[in-house]
């Protein structure tokens, strides 16, 4: 939800014998107002709008002839555009904001996060390709930062952070407790707000389950210090009512 824009999805019956889709739909606070984004006609036989900045609409669409492909709208089905850049096989966009598009794509078989500007041919594979790194997912972005999951071989996904480019990637794993570090902790950061603060959830010891997360940016004397590869943060844990 951005601005005065809300998105999602509706199953549409088609009719008898016939199975139902899945339609992206752009609503405007009233079920009245809603606007099916499904392209009809097309290969797509499922499409979902997964976030707004208010102007674009980002999500995912299913084609029969192409597999799952990240998409873009500009409001209305007819201005559906495949996002999936040149040499990757598909993905899907997560989240937009200022200008901002992100979300991932597949490339030889490993997810890599990618950050678009609109279009399939203006994009930056934010995958940070560290030596033991098999896969990364961008879910969030304020229009600076991105926010997402980094995986390798020697641990589950945990949250990172982003400034733009591959080298930027900063680990948001790292500032959580104890517990959380042990075999088996993972993170996911799945959004970032103007101020820079990171929205997320881990799991760990002793219960693994999955605990609302919170990570702040440091003030440093005299400053306010942005997001960036040699910055701390605060993480802060929220347990949920057992």
């Amino acid at each position: 939800m951005a601005g005065n824009q809300q998105v999602g999805d509706a199953t549409i019956e088609l009719g008898v014998g016939q199975n139902p889709q899945q339609h992206a739909m752009l609503w405007r606070g009233t079920a009245e107002s809603a606007v099916d984004l499904h392209p009809w006609g097309t290969s797509y036989f499922h499409t979902v709008a997964y976030g707004t900045d208010g102007e674009v609409q980002v999500g995912l669409g299913i084609s029969e002839w192409f597999g799952n492909r990240p998409v873009l709208w500009r409001g209305s089905a007819d201005t559906m555009v495949d996002l999936t850049p040149e040499g990757f096989l598909g993905g899907e966009a997560y989240a937009a904001a200022g200008g901002q598009q992100v979300g991932f794509a597949n490339y030889f078989g490993s997810a890599h996060a990618i950050l678009w500007r609109g279009s399939a041919e203006d994009f930056v594979d934010l995958n940070p390709g560290l030596a033991d790194q098999f896969g990364s997912q961008a879910f969030g972005t304020n229009g600076f930062h991105q926010v997402g999951t980094v995986g390798s071989r020697s641990h589950r996904p945990w949250a990172a952070v982003w400034s733009g480019t591959p080298e930027s990637y900063h680990d948001l794993h790292q500032y959580l407790p104890a517990a959380y570090q042990e075999q088996g902790g993972e993170s996911y950061a799945r959004g970032i707000d103007a101020e820079g603060n990171i929205i997320g959830y881990a799991y760990g010891a002793p219960d693994f389950r999955p605990h609302a997360v919170l990570w702040k940016p440091v003030p440093e004397p005299g400053t306010l210090v942005g997001l960036g590869a040699l910055l701390a943060f605060l993480a802060s844990r929220k347990r949920g009512r057992r």
